[in-house]
């Protein structure tokens, strides 16, 4: 079992992914997201085995002292590995960037230490659109995706510690309190 700490969109720009994952199970490529229990969400942080109680106090902190933020879902990218990732990502902006350094800042303080794909100086920030393809149905994903997608502006407006695979939510928090 994973722990993630995860940043959610508001209701209008979640709906707006969904039409995207739902756009690319109408041709064909597997509802995976959906039947896991993800929603669509930026990954500050992982782990790989260790339980969400130390984390909820964190990301709890972390939201009181944060505020809602837009992003711009401005590129889509491919990750090279097993996993079949097919993903739209933001700007990366020097707001975004201190907001994950000083997440992870405090996870160090705590003695946490998030998955190295999450560090700061090797993060990719993502909004995972599908997952858990063949070669094949990437390439379908992105053929779609080239020709429909328009970058877009979407709002993070909250943020929730998860256990994965499936996804279950173990806390969530709306930034600024």
């Amino acid at each position: 079992m994973g722990v993630a700490v995860e940043l959610y969109f508001d209701s209008a720009s979640e709906q707006l992914m969904r039409q995207w994952q739902a756009r690319l199970t109408s041709q064909g490529l597997p509802p995976i997201l959906e039947q896991l229990g993800f929603w669509p969400h930026v990954s500050l942080a992982a782990f790989a085995s260790i339980p969400p109680e130390p984390v909820i106090p964190l990301v709890r902190a972390f939201a009181q002292s944060s505020y809602p933020f837009p992003i711009t879902l401005s590129h889509l990218g491919v990750f090279p590995t097993t996993e079949g990732v097919v993903f739209l990502a933001p700007t990366l902006t020097q707001h975004r960037a201190r907001l994950h350094h000083d997440f992870h800042q405090q996870l160090s303080q705590a003695a946490l230490l998030a998955e190295s794909y999450y560090q700061p100086d090797q993060w990719v920030p993502h909004c995972t659109i599908t997952t858990d393809l063949a070669p094949s149905q990437i390439a379908t994903a992105i053929e779609l995706l080239v020709r429909e997608f328009r970058p877009l502006q979407v709002q993070c407006t909250t943020i929730g510690v998860i256990t994965y695979r499936p996804a279950v939510p173990q806390a969530q928090f709306a930034l600024g309190g």
